[in-house]
């Protein structure tokens, strides 16, 4: 018997997206109103690279595994600003994950389907996922 794959599969539901700029620039300006001290700091070593202080991050080497560094990392917080490891992609994942910054800080996960629900429908995100401020409404028509 040979697999089913693709469009032919029952589960199949439409492939990759493409990239939608607007989302993007969405959640960057989500994250960067969540997360004020981040952007302050990256801005502070942008500023730093201008001026000369720091070589660009591509042009040093990972201090974890030797690979060519692809970004900075704030390994002891985003308070002491300048202090900044180059790593690449996949140790900048593993220290993420070490120090639980990957979890959602009291934040609701929201899978795609229900993103574009939101967007397709102009409901609020809380009546979407069930949870409302008023009593009784379920976001039903």
């Amino acid at each position: 018997m040979t697999a089913v794959r693709g469009m032919a599969h029952y589960r199949w539901r439409g492939g990759n997206p493409k990239p939608d700029p607007e989302r993007r620039r969405a959640n960057a300006y989500a994250s960067s109103r969540r997360y004020p001290e981040r952007r302050k700091a990256r801005e502070q070593v942008k500023d730093a690279i201008r001026r000369g202080d720091f070589l660009p991050a591509k042009k040093r080497q990972c201090v974890d595994c030797g690979e060519a560094a692809k970004r900075y990392d704030h390994p002891r917080g985003y308070e002491n600003v300048l202090d900044i490891e180059p790593v690449c992609y996949r140790c900048d994942g593993l220290r993420s994950r070490k120090r639980g910054e990957h979890r959602l800080k009291g934040r609701k996960r929201v899978t795609p389907t229900l993103k574009a629900d939101w967007f397709l429908t102009g409901r609020t995100l809380g009546r979407v996922l069930g949870s409302t401020s008023r009593g009784g409404d379920n976001g039903e028509a």
